[in-house]
């Protein structure tokens, strides 16, 4: 047994039933730095590191006492000053008539462990500061799509809380046509990027959303859950729709009207030419647009003329022929 102890990868020490160090190994020495005379007769404390309260230490001896062992984990200093995390298990050893003679524990070093933890709660902290701090809605679900994170951005878009989507699947902030779509990918846990969604505002008014998901998986590929921001685009959408609306209204009144009509951009090029155009002079929208409008219908000896009106217009905004029915001569 001796020899188990003495070669395991495991800091063990015996104290006495007054807690002062009998036995340690030389994992423990390795550990800690001290050598074994510095630590025999001592008690334990002296590896503390100051934050272990009177308080825990009542709660540890209580449950030695009373259930005759206590796991946890305490942060110690080694001779050196280095700190360092243990996972410590102490147990009671009795003697034949039930006194208690002396206290084992056996140790693991935990300390990459905690500086890991420590650095993703320092990262989760710095993620949901950001995240309040920014007017997109960053949010967090579930391996299954339930949300666990909100950020308040969320209240503004949604008029919703953060508390009160913790908990909500995701489909239930979606309208009907969103639902039908998105259940079709639901089982793929792919990233996604730039996806429009339509949500449903907690005064019943339509939200558009461009939202842009991540799943975060663990080191064997099993998805943990999912993390994403959406960003508010309903008034960039309407936009949108009435210009397009506009660009209809427009296109109809070009290609309904009775006259010819020349559109061209500040270069001279031409743009557009309607069915009038093409019956009137001859060429089709095909052959038309792209050309210079001067070198399709416009004779050559008003060419000139033509150009310096345009350069007029563009640096003056102002125009003799604007807004005048006036005649003049072109080519076919």
């Amino acid at each position: 047994m001796l020899t188990a102890v003495e070669q395991s990868a495991s800091a063990v020490v015996i104290t006495d039933d007054k807690g002062a160090i009998e036995y340690v190994n030389p994992k423990f020495i390795e550990l800690t730095g001290y050598s074994a005379e510095e630590l025999i007769g001592h008690n334990p404390k002296i590896l503390q590191a100051g934050n272990t309260s009177e308080k825990q230490y009542k709660a540890m001896w209580q449950g030695l006492l009373e259930k005759g062992e206590w796991q946890g984990e305490l942060k110690n200093k080694k001779k050196n000053g280095e700190i360092y995390w243990a996972h410590e298990c102490i147990s009671v050893v009795k003697n034949q008539s039930g006194k208690i003679t002396n206290f084992l524990a056996v140790e693991e070093d935990i300390t990459q462990r905690k500086q890991i933890e420590s650095a993703l709660i320092e990262s989760e902290q710095r993620f949901r500061q950001m995240a309040d701090m920014t007017g997109e809605w960053l949010w967090e679900q579930d391996a299954n799509g339930y949300y666990i994170y909100s950020s308040t951005a969320v209240n503004t878009i949604l008029g919703m809380t953060p508390e009160m989507l913790i908990g909500k699947h995701y489909s239930e902030l979606l309208t009907s046509e969103d639902k039908s779509d998105l259940q079709i990918n639901s089982t793929q846990h792919k990233a996604f990027y730039a996806l429009c969604n339509h949500y449903r505002h907690k005064n019943g008014q339509q939200v558009i959303t461009e939202s842009t998901g991540l799943p975060i998986t663990d080191s064997e590929g099993e998805l943990i859950k999912w993390r994403g921001v959406d960003r508010d685009i309903t008034a960039q959408k309407q936009y949108q729709n009435a210009l397009i609306n506009s660009e209809k209204r427009t296109r109809l009144i070009i290609e309904s009207a009775l006259n010819a009509i020349i559109i061209m951009d500040s270069y001279g090029i031409i743009s557009d030419w309607n069915h009038h155009a093409e019956k009137m002079f001859g060429w089709s929208k095909h052959e038309a647009i792209g050309q210079r409008l001067e070198q399709l219908i416009i004779p050559q000896r008003f060419q000139k003329q033509h150009k310096q009106g345009l350069e007029h217009y563009l640096h003056s905004g102002e125009g003799p022929i604007l807004n005048k029915l006036l005649e003049h001569t072109a080519i076919r």
